[in-house]
């Protein structure tokens, strides 16, 4: 790759159009740069851009490196800061890899003896100041984070010193990952035996971690399994948890340094009873850290972003004979383990008319959780049928309180909240579950909030033949969309199915479905990694363990 400095017609075009030198290089009708005649294609198209910059480390993946360096041409004038013997100029520079072709990050370094600092600015409008390194050496990061942003981009480089910029330097790179959309990575089949994924997680070496239940001969088993990012384990990979005690496995949650945390149910002699359980490192021993009380029931698990707080969020029994459960939340913290709090709807000013069940929850900063469910019971006085309602909760942990909010019926009566995730910028609230008549035939929604709780975007996500194929997750992911992971749309019922969506869209930016015939598989799960790689699991061939790497 080489680069051509713009001295010689920046003063002419920048005074006639006005123009940044970005947006001359993206109207221009000459080549800035060029190595080769080749052209980049993008495969898709999206509003939601996946090219961002970041400051910080981290590794590069795949392709070849890139190479350009800045002509400079001394000149009388000391007046003008791009020219004569004190110009700030950018005298070298790398950005590797480029192509790039796998999700990751192209690492840019400048080398500049004449400039404070280097600004660097995207084609997406986004803006970084590279930071120093040694004397005269700046870097930073160009995020690639999906198939969607495929093709040539460019980036200008700007030097400057003493608040006085120097000569602006336009390069390209070019992303080259993977279809969106598009398996990479499948397993399903009698592998390990019968069962299930119902959580899945990324390690902070970018290690995917999946939880899940195996069945047979009358008894269930928890496991998590260890992959690698092609999807290879070995047998140190495969842990069995507590290998003589029945267990389900619910959720599971990740650290920074590493460590995972279990929900799970264990069969006591009183029944079933759900415990958390911290493994510090792969294969340490599991540490205890609360366990349910008799007939309660817990279905997600959640971790805060900056004091890593775990709340179990599920369901409660109550003493009221009309009223079997209402909604819970244990909560975990230092100083106080084992908060607790449950919520009931009342209706016209009656209590315990309903049964709550809180399925998803996430925090959305540090001292609140968002919590979703189902309400159960005669919404309607005059139609005594019971029907579902969705709900959702911000929890507040400081006053250990929150307001359950009932939706009320739309065009039909029924809704179900299934899970709920907080976008990167944690300022979107984003729901998913599905909405029916009386006798249900499931469509799947998405709902969205804004931090305050006010309803934002919803959408559609499609009909399914019965509840079980309805959405059962969603996670946002860092290249601007959510992802959402059910069993198949109606005609493509047995089918895996994982959609991405972006925020005001009706319409996916892709689809990966999952299908062969005469197999059953269904999506339960799904994990995104740092750079916006999806994994998803859940159950295929009619009931084994199923995993799918897909790009996204």
């Amino acid at each position: 790759m080489s680069s051509l400095p713009m001295r010689s017609i920046l003063p002419i075009l920048l005074g006639a159009s006005g123009c940044s030198p970005l947006a001359l290089y993206q109207q221009a009708d000459y080549e800035v740069l060029s190595d080769s005649d080749s052209e980049s294609e993008s495969t898709s198209s999206s509003d939601s851009s996946g090219a961002t910059t970041s400051m910080t480390d981290s590794e590069s993946s795949g392709g070849a490196t890139g190479w350009g360096t800045t002509e400079v041409t001394d000149t009388d004038t000391d007046a003008d800061p791009t020219t004569g013997e004190f110009a700030i100029v950018v005298d070298d520079h790398l950005l590797t890899p480029n192509p790039i072709k796998y999700n990751g990050a192209i690492h840019a370094t400048v080398w500049s003896e004449s400039a404070e600092g280097v600004r660097m600015e995207l084609d997406d409008g986004s803006v970084v100041e590279l930071v120093p390194g040694a004397a005269g050496v700046f870097e930073g990061e160009i995020l690639a984070l999906t198939g969607l942003s495929n093709g040539e981009h460019a980036a200008v480089l700007t030097p400057w010193a003493d608040d006085v910029e120097g000569e602006p330097v336009v390069v390209t790179y070019e992303i080259s990952l993977g279809e969106p959309g598009k398996q990479g990575f499948w397993e399903t089949g009698d592998v390990i035996g019968i069962g299930r994924v119902p959580a899945m997680a990324v390690l902070p070496s970018s290690e995917i971690l999946e939880m899940g239940t195996l069945l047979g001969n009358g008894s269930s088993r928890c496991y998590v399994r260890r992959r690698g990012k092609g999807g290879a384990w070995g047998s140190d990979d495969l842990l069995h948890l507590f290998p003589d005690i029945d267990c389900r496995a619910i959720d599971l949650e990740v650290d920074e340094d590493g460590a995972v945390f279990f929900l799970m149910e264990t069969l006591s002699n009183s029944g079933w009873r759900w415990s958390l359980h911290k493994m510090a490192s792969w294969d340490a021993p599991l540490e205890s850290i609360g366990y349910g009380s008799k007939d309660e029931t817990a279905s997600a698990l959640a971790r805060s972003p900056g004091e890593g707080a775990l709340a179990v969020c599920g369901s409660a029994p109550t003493v009221d004979d009309e009223d079997l459960r209402d909604a819970m939340v244990r909560v975990f913290r230092e100083g106080n383990l084992g908060q607790e709090q449950t919520f009931d709807y009342f209706f016209d000013g009656e209590a315990h008319y309903f049964d709550e069940r809180a399925n998803g929850c996430e925090f959305l900063d540090d001292e609140t959780l968002v919590v979703v469910g189902e309400v159960l019971g005669q919404h309607d006085k005059v139609n005594k049928t019971n029907l579902n309602r969705r709900f959702d909760l911000f929890y507040d942990l400081g006053t250990n309180s929150g307001e359950l909010r009932v939706a009320k019926a739309g065009l039909v009566p029924q809704s179900v909240a299934s899970d709920v995730d907080i976008d990167a910028e944690g300022k979107r609230v984003m729901i998913v579950g599905h909405i029916c008549e009386e006798v249900c035939e499931p469509e799947g929604q998405i709902w969205t909030l804004n931090a305050q709780g006010d309803a934002g975007w919803s959408t559609s996500l499609g009909l399914h033949a019965i509840e079980a194929f309805a959405p059962h997750a969603v996670r946002s992911s860092p290249a601007g969309y959510l992802v959402v992971a059910s069993g198949g749309l109606k005609g493509s019922d047995a089918a895996f199915t994982i959609q991405a969506f972006a925020p005001g869209e009706s319409e996916p930016v892709w689809v990966y479905t999952r299908k062969d015939a005469d197999l059953l598989h269904v999506a339960l799960t799904v994990a995104i990694g740092r750079f916006g790689e999806v994994y998803a699991g859940g159950f295929g061939a009619n009931g084994y363990p199923a995993v799918a790497y897909i790009f996204g």
